[in-house]
């Protein structure tokens, strides 16, 4: 987990900051815990991702689920990263129709959350592609999709300051004002009650961040194809 990451969970509905407890490499979260002051667990952190969901509530399923889903697609776990990475790059560039959104991202700078990235990592590969350095969060409700992502980087070194955590943006454990720009390329479609969860995103920017949201959801009419949205207005 990138240092400066490090400081902004908190407890779901309590929104009390939440203390690491664990074993460190450098700078950077290994393996541990995410507990309240009282000694209370709210995540545990695997190879520095935190897991707020329980196995039971992931969406996904058991890894043997997950397994069977890529088998019956003809896919295997650990090509399905590379290959979404390669995929993402390979029509990318000033013509693409993406390329001044992800441009924003890039210029907005500071701290950008991708919310459900997914296992095509939604505008992650874009942003990291113009800015390897970028300070980027990226989450998603599956916990093995974060995993996979992670160990793509770590044995590529694409990127030195990218970070994951697994949690449901429904009990989002985020303090506010804590990022610069909160977007989402079309993992926003599958999140349950979307209606309410993008509005209430606006509350983890800082006073000029922006909020950036590509979704082809015909009952999301204001978010159908891009939803730029200032936390305040003007």
């Amino acid at each position: 987990m990138n240092p400066s990451f490090q400081n902004i969970f908190v407890a779901p509905g309590e929104r009390k900051p939440l203390r690491y407890i664990g074993a460190m490499i450098g700078d950077r979260w290994s393996d541990g815990r995410l507990e309240n002051e009282n000694g209370v667990c709210f995540a545990e952190v695997q190879n520095g991702i935190p897991f707020f969901v329980q196995p039971e509530d992931d969406g996904w399923g058991t890894d043997e689920r997950v397994d069977l889903l890529l088998t019956r697609h003809g896919v295997k776990r650990e090509t399905l990263i590379p290959q979404n990475w390669e995929a993402s790059l390979r029509n990318w560039g000033p013509s693409s129709k993406q390329y001044e959104w992800v441009q924003r991202i890039v210029k907005q700078g500071g701290r950008i959350l991708e919310i459900a990235c997914g296992p095509g990592g939604g505008f992650l590969p874009l942003i990291l592609d113009l800015d390897p350095k970028a300070q980027l969060l990226a989450n998603d409700i599956g916990g093995w999709i974060l995993v996979e992502w992670k160990k793509f980087n770590d044995k590529k070194g694409l990127w030195a300051n990218a970070s994951f955590a697994q949690f449901d943006v429904n009990q989002c454990p985020l303090r506010s004002d804590c990022f610069d720009c909160v977007d989402s390329a079309g993992g926003f479609s599958n999140i349950e009650k979307n209606h309410s969860v993008w509005p209430r995103s606006t509350e983890y920017l800082s006073p000029e961040g922006d909020c950036l949201c590509q979704t082809l959801m015909r009952t999301l009419p204001p978010l159908n194809n891009c939803l730029t949205q200032n936390r305040r207005p003007g």
